[in-house]
């Protein structure tokens, strides 16, 4: 029964993790302004996009300029 219990939660895990994984579209850049416990690693690219996971809080908080 615990070995159930497990499985179920290590699939609802999974799930809520890949819902909060998101990718947005930016134009061009020069500087990354962050706030809070956010912390952001820049990687060289040819795409203009920002990858990002919410671990805690709501899209409708997240301000991309």
């Amino acid at each position: 029964m615990k070995l159930h219990s497990f499985i179920i939660l290590g699939i609802g895990l999974l799930f809520t993790e890949l819902l909060s994984a998101q990718t947005k579209l930016l134009g061009e850049f020069s500087k990354v302004k962050t706030a809070g416990d956010v912390s952001v690693e820049l990687i060289l690219s040819t795409e203009n996009k920002a990858d990002y996971t919410i671990l805690k809080g709501f899209e409708r908080d997240l301000d991309l300029k």
